[in-house]
């Protein structure tokens, strides 16, 4: 299995995929109507509100998965990342 020991980095938030999608989500619930051209604000309140939602969102595993990466098998403080 090539994912094997890797869940962390699978479950990582920090794709083009999420960001993406939620930026297209925010837009649409900016929109009064489908296909409209939104003002400027709109995208940079979308594109902020969904760099915030992933940096919380990936920070946690983030965090375990660099500790587990810098711990040593003497100090081994993580046995898996769940």
């Amino acid at each position: 299995l090539v994912l094997r020991g890797r869940s962390l980095e699978a479950i990582s938030l920090e794709s083009v995929e999420v960001k993406f999608s939620g930026y297209e989500g925010i837009k649409a619930m900016l929109s009064d109507r489908p296909g409209e051209t939104l003002a400027g604000w709109k995208h940079a309140l979308a594109g902020g509100a969904t760099n915030i939602a992933v940096g919380v969102l990936n920070s946690p595993p983030d965090v375990v998965k660099t500790r587990m990466q810098e711990q040593s098998s003497a100090t081994r403080r993580y046995a898996s990342s769940w």
